[in-house]
């Protein structure tokens, strides 16, 4: 039983939703409904009334937002207290009215059919969480989410959100401190920034090229050695196997290519002067080390993220799979 209809069976007002032969009788003068109808009848009108309730606020919506439009600051108030409605009510179904404006056509239509408890709460969401939400089902599908899971939701996005902007301010603030530590560094090492930009930049991408390899042995081992057969046939599941290791093998290949082209370019244009023996002038400094580390860090942080969410959008695709989807990871 869902939690609306478990809360009402345990109201201890239940007796108001038991009313007497007379007091139908007067329900259904005052209503204008015929209730002498099948359970089926009764329960396919009681669900198309409440559709067309919930689309008169957004029709109300429309009509408030061209009243204010055409009657100015001035003249809209005058005309609702006229009119007898509650400027209150009449902001509620401008912001849906305004809201379903707002959206991409094929998805206003789908928010429009919302009750107006769901639509409420998406109007300050940003879109890409709507978007999402609306990927899922969460909005509208076999298992949306109640309104409460709905708020729970957003405000989890929101504070995800929030918790981004606060990062990025953070690293804005490194930066800065970065780009004086890094001035200091060229200075005591006597070197030009040019030439600390080719060191930092071979210590941070080795790093990260390293780091890519990582996560490239990890779909090895997970998406190749560690797949199930499932229902495919040995012969049918060999095959695939064999193309997801060609293409790994292929990708490693191009990019160890690409590596040493661009050392026979370096050792064509210097010769032994790089590549008879390592220098130690070659090597960083624990400066440079300690400096290049953070930035190192946050980079490899950031690609380790971007492949764990991936493999939840993996997950989250895949057929038959039930429950609620699994979350992204924030930056």
């Amino acid at each position: 039983m869902p939690a609306r209809e478990k809360s009402l069976a345990k109201s201890a007002d239940v007796r108001a939703f038991e009313p007497t032969a007379e007091q139908f009788t007067q329900l259904e003068e005052i209503a204008r409904v015929n209730l002498g109808e099948t359970n089926d009848v009764l329960a396919a009108l009681g669900a198309d009334a409440l559709s067309r309730a919930q689309f008169n606020v957004l029709q109300a919506g429309a009509y408030f937002l061209k009243l204010k439009d055409q009657a100015g600051h001035g003249g809209f108030l005058p005309a609702l207290e006229k009119a007898g409605v509650n400027p209150r009510a009449a902001q509620e179904a401008m912001q849906i009215g305004a809201y379903i404006a707002s959206l991409p056509a094929d998805q206003a239509k789908r928010i429009a059919a919302l009750p107006k408890s769901k639509v409420l709460p998406l109007i300050n969401a940003e879109q890409d969480v709507v978007s999402e939400l609306m990927s899922e089902g969460a909005l509208d599908g076999d298992d949306a989410l109640s309104v409460r899971e709905l708020r729970q939701r957003l405000a989890k996005a929101e504070q995800a959100r929030i918790k981004a902007e606060q990062t990025l301010e953070l690293r804005t603030v490194e930066n800065k401190a970065l780009q004086v530590e890094a001035k200091r560094a060229y200075e005591g090492l006597g070197i030009e920034r040019w030439c600390a930009a080719a060191r930092e930049e071979a210590a941070i991408q080795s790093d990260v090229f390293v780091n890519a390899v990582d996560l490239l042995e990890d779909a090895w081992k997970v998406h190749v050695l560690g797949a199930e057969r499932g229902a495919l046939t040995r012969d049918a599941f060999q095959r695939q196997q064999h193309i997801a290791a060609g293409t790994l093998f292929h990708a490693l290949g191009g990019v160890c290519a690409r590596g040493a082209q661009l050392m026979d370019q370096i050792s064509g244009k210097f010769g032994d002067a790089v590549t008879a023996g390592f220098n130690p002038e070659f090597a960083l400094s624990p400066e440079e080390v300690a400096r290049f580390d953070k930035l190192r860090k946050r980079i490899i942080d950031d690609a380790k993220i971007d492949h764990a969410n991936r493999e939840v959008e993996r997950a989250n695709a895949t057929p038959g799979k039930r429950g609620r989807k699994q979350q992204k990871v924030g930056k």
